[in-house]
């Protein structure tokens, strides 16, 4: 075998490997808590989850700010008006959820993104909105995939007594650990939402190295193919 025909054969597996599929993260949207509830049921640890009830009524997160061990990072309305706990209007978890110094409430164009202290697996939270949403005027992402709301409510809360609809959005990753999720609302709707329960937890056992996930099987073999027909062809030749 010579030298020349080793980086013939290294070239053909680089190319291999740049177009096959590489391990990625295998997230998985819900739209209803008791389904992402029951994800998380077997093979992860509880959950955890900030309800901003142990946190007096007016309170101010400014951005960069942490409460339970999430940091809060947003604009909203270029930076006018920042998070806020409050308790004005009914919510999944009383008496608090989370606002803004306007209104009490986020408005449909302001999103914000949460960094957690250490990796996680899933993440959940409420939407509490009160206009009429549409299916995606919500999302919820991460690093290996998002979930826009449903056209539907959460099947546990649904309309609340003050007409407030309730919507959940939850990612469950069961390979990899990320550490932010942003969410983010369609504009332009003049909607007025809140958030609550924001939960949150890893899977028991990780992998190491911050869960990072095999690779595929296939890879291999696909590559292994290959470098035994260069092999093969080498041989015919001589």
């Amino acid at each position: 075998m010579t030298f020349k025909f080793l980086i013939k054969a290294t070239g053909v597996a680089c190319l291999l490997a740049a177009f096959l599929p590489t391990g990625r993260a295998n997230v998985t949207g819900y739209t209803n808590q008791s389904d992402f509830n029951t994800a998380v049921s077997s093979g992860f640890n509880p959950l955890s989850v900030t309800n901003f009830d142990s946190l007096t009524t007016g309170t101010i997160i400014p951005s960069g700010g942490s409460v339970n061990g999430i940091t809060f990072n947003y604009s909203i309305g270029g930076g006018a008006y920042q998070l806020q706990v409050g308790s004005t209007f009914d919510t999944t978890s009383s008496p608090n959820y989370l606002g803004t110094t306007g209104d009490d409430a986020f408005l449909s164009g302001d999103q914000f993104t949460l960094n957690f202290a250490s990796p996680v697996q899933a993440v959940g939270l409420f939407v509490i909105s009160g206009g009429n949403d549409l299916a995606g005027d919500y999302t919820l992402s991460v690093s290996g995939g998002s979930v826009p709301s449903s056209g539907s409510t959460d099947s546990t809360y649904g309309t609340l007594g003050d007409g407030g609809n309730v919507y959940f959005l939850g990612l469950v990753d069961s390979t990899q650990t990320f550490t932010s999720a942003t969410f983010s609302s369609l504009g332009g709707l003049g909607i007025p939402f809140n958030i609550d329960d924001i939960s949150t937890t890893t899977a028991a056992a990780q992998q190491g190295g911050g869960g990072t996930v095999p690779e595929d099987p296939s890879t291999f073999g696909l590559l292994t193919g290959a470098l035994a027909g260069l092999l093969a062809l080498r041989r015919r030749r001589s």
